[in-house]
């Protein structure tokens, strides 16, 4: 799922709830320190029941140094999709970033430019963490859709899912024209992922 789709959905169906550290970590290669913690957080299901959740996200080195295991910490979960999560904190500071940058520069030509840099880095980023570490499983197909943007564009979209040995089943979308005009929902998919952090994944056609 992009960043756009994880703001947007948690910014329709986002739900605010309590979590508590378990653990933390830093991954050290040539790219540089990513630091990383896991929180688990309760949900409620449609049902009315609750049950706990765990999720590993990635944070700045402030959030990581101010976070040690047993620290409580306010999250935001989609109601629809409980495993799409976000530290509270982290989305904030990134609206003050973008806030910050667009007050700076000035205008709306120059914001776009920022995000497009930005999400030009992430997309650059993920190819290389995939490249280095990704492992291989199967999958299936679960949705198609296509979405137009604010230039009229059309956009093709597919949403699959795929189990992770000791996780949860994971639900995610990108866009991906190929595989919305060669798949049908119900299909079978071949999906790269990295092994501890495996929202960062990608169909493989």
């Amino acid at each position: 799922m992009t960043a756009w789709q994880t703001a947007n959905l948690l910014r329709t169906t986002g739900v605010t709830t309590e979590a508590i550290v378990i653990d933390r970590r830093i991954n050290e290669d040539s790219d540089g320190d990513t630091y990383y913690v896991t929180y688990e957080y309760g949900v409620r299901l449609p049902m009315g029941d609750q049950t706990r959740l765990t999720h590993e996200e990635s944070v700045n080195h402030d959030t990581y140094q101010d976070l040690p295991p047993e620290s409580r910490v306010s999250v935001r979960y989609s109601a629809t999709n409980p495993e799409v999560v976000r530290l509270e904190g982290q989305s904030k500071t990134f609206q003050v970033i973008l806030l910050s940058c667009m007050m700076l520069f000035g205008g709306l030509f120059v914001s776009i430019g920022v995000w497009f840099v930005y999400s030009s880095w992430r997309e650059i980023h993920k190819a290389r963490v995939l490249a280095r570490h990704g492992e291989m499983t199967s999958g299936s197909l679960i949705d198609r859709w296509t979405e137009t943007d604010s230039d009229g564009d059309r956009e093709y979209c597919v949403a699959f899912r795929f189990a992770v040995p000791g996780e949860l089943e994971i639900t995610t979308a990108e866009y991906n024209r190929k595989a919305y005009n060669t798949l049908q929902v119900g299909d079978l998919v071949q999906v790269r992922y990295v092994p501890d952090q495996p929202q960062t994944c990608c169909l493989e056609l």
